[in-house]
């Protein structure tokens, strides 16, 4: 059986939950998740930067700083000062 370009041999892929990594997951931290999820607050809230940072990062995602910034750009943008002139607007638009 010759297969056409871009069609699979087998288009529901491999079922999840097969592969060796996911294996030895499952076997050696699914067990003890609690005592992990554990330990790691502990280390948090004793002052482990890393694990705090790491904790804060899922809790808290990063929000945006400002608004969008919008620039006006002419239809023509193939002159070089031009296309100078508007990265530098961007620049100030961004740093303000």
């Amino acid at each position: 059986m010759k297969f056409q370009p871009g069609e699979s041999g087998n288009p529901k892929g491999r079922p999840r939950g097969t592969g060796q990594r996911q294996q030895i997951f499952d076997s050696l931290v699914l067990p003890r998740a609690e005592e992990l999820i554990s330990m790691a607050l502990k280390k948090a809230l004793y002052g482990d930067v890393t694990m705090l940072r790491l904790f804060l990062e899922r809790l808290l995602p990063p929000k945006p700083h400002a608004e969008p910034l919008n620039i006006e750009l002419p239809e023509n943008v193939s002159n070089t000062e031009l296309l100078l002139t508007m990265g530098e607007k961007v620049l100030i638009g961004i740093a303000n």
